[in-house]
């Protein structure tokens, strides 16, 4: 069985899928990404790519709309506001 779509949720900027395509992946990639900044980066980098296409949204278990907590570093932006672990261990990268 061949892999043939790679479903990226979460996406940030589009990292994850270049990093298939550099190791020769090929079928189709779908990206997700709800901050508005990495999103559009995830735009540009797919733009000559029709096998990866991207929604500006996030997945979860429910149909609705919810703030995000965007970080410096939108890789440990989250829905949950950072706990007393994360602001030890990544405080500059999460406090904006």
């Amino acid at each position: 069985m061949r892999i043939n779509c790679v479903v990226d949720v979460g996406a940030n900027r589009g990292q994850f899928a270049e990093s298939l395509r550099a190791l020769g992946y090929q079928g189709r990639i779908v990206s997700f990404e709800p901050v508005v900044a990495s999103y559009q980066q995830i735009l540009e980098r797919s733009s000559d790519d029709e096998n990866w296409i991207s929604y500006h949204l996030a997945l979860g278990d429910f149909n609705g709309t919810q703030r995000i907590n965007v970080a410096k570093e939108t890789a440990l932006s989250s829905f949950l506001p950072p706990n007393e672990y994360v602001l030890r261990q990544f405080a500059p990268a999460v406090t904006a």
